[in-house]
């Protein structure tokens, strides 16, 4: 019965035309895949069987294609004869648009008479501005730091000092009324760290190189809204994202300059966290504008990497938050992501943090471990019973014999340290 009939019988000429020509117009807005099928879909003059032929794929998969095209290009701006996107705000994206369509009572004609676009912000565009705006301030600070002399002692080339900061939570506020007696805000947040991080550099070797490993989740809230991008969670916040902000860069630009004194050689790895999707990227750039000129520093990786990766000797060393990927599914990861450097080396370590917690697992061929926080718990966490230490450590790795020692510095230390500051030394 088909077969007694032209392409398209169902419809009317006028409607397969009016497909073609939205098929045409909505090909700047979509991906090549899609554009593959537009293509044939156009090639055969509105025939989906025919289209579907040339594509070797189902015809109904073709109209399902060619649906899902509209409806991409719509969200970016197209509408059926003209573009929109003129009219959509920087930030924002294309929600809907809503058409009021009219008959006119003399020739029958259908037409638009009103139209409403529908818009909401796009997160991608808002993301992509901040960051021009942080590129654009960042011009006149860059290379700004002051250059500190470098260590006189002879440093043992053969040593690598690791320092991992697991989940730092700048700006984390804990009342000790709801988290059992235990206070924490933006100021004693900073001040563990630098007195941490002092600590640690003390009590090292003098390696040539040292690592600071930010674990992710440097900063407690991502935004002024202060609540976790991903799962819309209120956060304890201790005063505002921009005095939040400010203290965490001068914080670790102060920590980098402890290492300097001590090392001929500090990297940095700014890790992203389910807390800090967005801040870890703004930090890593301001650290990376801000020791721009000094050729002692290097700050790895770029912006919106999940897992970094260091080789040293016959080390190898992977750094990722733990909130994306599995423990045992590490293994994998580096051993595909560093094929050639898994077959150099013989001893491998992942750095991982989120649980705040320590935990080791022995993987075949590399070693997942997670570390402790030396942030205090908030209300959430108090509430839910998580009750894991607070420490710092310092790992020395030798190039040749892997993991050779390993200090710890507990939060007791810490704060005893401060209580001297503060007492000058009186008890």
């Amino acid at each position: 019965m088909s077969g007694d009939k032209p392409p398209g019988w169902w419809r009317s000429q006028t409607e397969i035309e009016a497909a073609v020509r939205e098929a045409r117009e909505a090909r700047a807005y979509v991906t090549e895949d899609l554009v593959r099928v537009i293509d044939a879909f156009v090639a055969a003059r509105g025939d989906t069987v025919e289209a579907a032929k040339a594509l070797d794929m189902a015809p109904t998969l073709v109209s399902a294609q060619l649906l899902r095209a509209t409806k991409i290009a719509a969200r970016r701006g197209w509408l059926e004869g003209g573009d929109v996107s003129e009219h959509v705000p920087p930030g924002f994206m294309v929600k809907g648009i809503s058409t009021l369509v009219g008959t006119d009572p003399e020739t029958g004609e259908r037409s638009t008479r009103l139209q409403w676009i529908k818009t909401k912000q796009d997160d991608a565009q808002r993301f992509d501005l901040m960051r021009e705006a942080c590129d654009g301030l960042l011009v006149e600070y860059r290379g700004k730091s002051r250059i500190v002399p470098p260590p006189q002692h002879v440093p043992d080339e053969d040593r690598m000092v690791i320092l991992p900061y697991g989940d730092p939570h700048v700006g984390l506020y804990a009342w000790p009324v709801e988290t059992g007696g235990v206070a924490f805000d933006l100021e004693i947040a900073t001040r563990n760290i630098r007195i941490a991080t002092q600590k640690v550099i003390d009590l090292a070797p003098p390696a040539h190189r040292c690592v600071l490993v930010l674990l992710g989740d440097n900063q407690h809230a991502d935004s002024a809204d202060n609540r976790t991008a991903r799962s819309g969670h209120a956060l304890d916040v201790d005063t505002r994202y921009g005095k939040v902000s400010k203290a965490n860069a001068y914080c670790w630009r102060e920590a980098i300059y402890m290492a300097l004194a001590k090392f001929p050689a500090v990297d940095v790895v700014v890790g992203i966290g389910n807390h800090d999707d967005h801040s870890a990227m703004w930090l890593r750039l301001v650290l990376e504008a801000f020791f721009h000129d000094d050729p002692r520093v290097t700050i790895l990786g770029e912006g919106g990497e999940k897992f970094h990766f260091i080789e040293f000797g016959r080390c190898l060393i992977g750094v990722t938050h733990g909130d994306t990927c599995k423990i045992p599914a590490l293994q994998g990861v580096m051993a595909c992501d560093m094929a050639e450097a898994w077959g150099r080396t013989r001893f491998r370590h992942w750095y991982t943090g989120h649980v705040h917690h320590t935990s080791v697992h022995e993987l075949a061929g590399v070693v997942a471990e997670s570390f402790r926080t030396l942030a205090a718990r908030d209300a959430y966490t108090h509430f839910a019973g998580y009750r894991s230490d607070r420490d710092m450590r310092c790992d020395v790795w030798h190039r040749d014999r892997g993991l050779t020692t390993r200090h710890i510095v507990g939060i007791e230390e810490i704060e005893a340290v401060r209580s001297e500051a503060m007492t000058g030394g009186r008890r």
